[in-house]
């Protein structure tokens, strides 16, 4: 149904255990073009073309399940956010809970 996104070494500050990836902060765009304001992003789907996102993005609305939206990676794929947060406890206790639905979802960590 989807991909698990790889991120390019050149991108990675850090890429801890436990399902996270940090990245610089302004790399990663909303589908505005603005740089996301939260710093924890729970990232359910990977996709090269964006309406592959957009079906994601729909099935989960129309679940009515987290906060979902869109985002931009700087290697251009169409990240579909499940959940965005400024406290990292809160993002990784929403991550433990889909793990079973979404079991590639990883965090990803703004790095501000």
């Amino acid at each position: 149904m989807y991909e698990k996104a790889i991120v390019p070494d050149t991108l990675v500050k850090t890429v801890l255990i436990h399902d996270t990836v940090v990245v610089r902060d302004t790399l990663y765009k909303d589908e505005s073009g603005k740089s996301l304001s939260q710093q924890y992003h729970i990232v359910i789907g990977s996709f090269q073309d964006k309406l592959n996102a957009r079906n994601l993005l729909d099935q989960v609305m129309q679940k009515g399940e987290g906060s979902p939206s869109i985002a931009i990676s700087p290697e251009g794929k169409f990240r579909v956010l499940f959940f965005s947060s400024s406290s990292e406890e809160e993002a990784r206790k929403v991550l433990s809970q889909i793990k079973e639905e979404y079991p590639s979802a990883w965090l990803l960590n703004l790095n501000k």
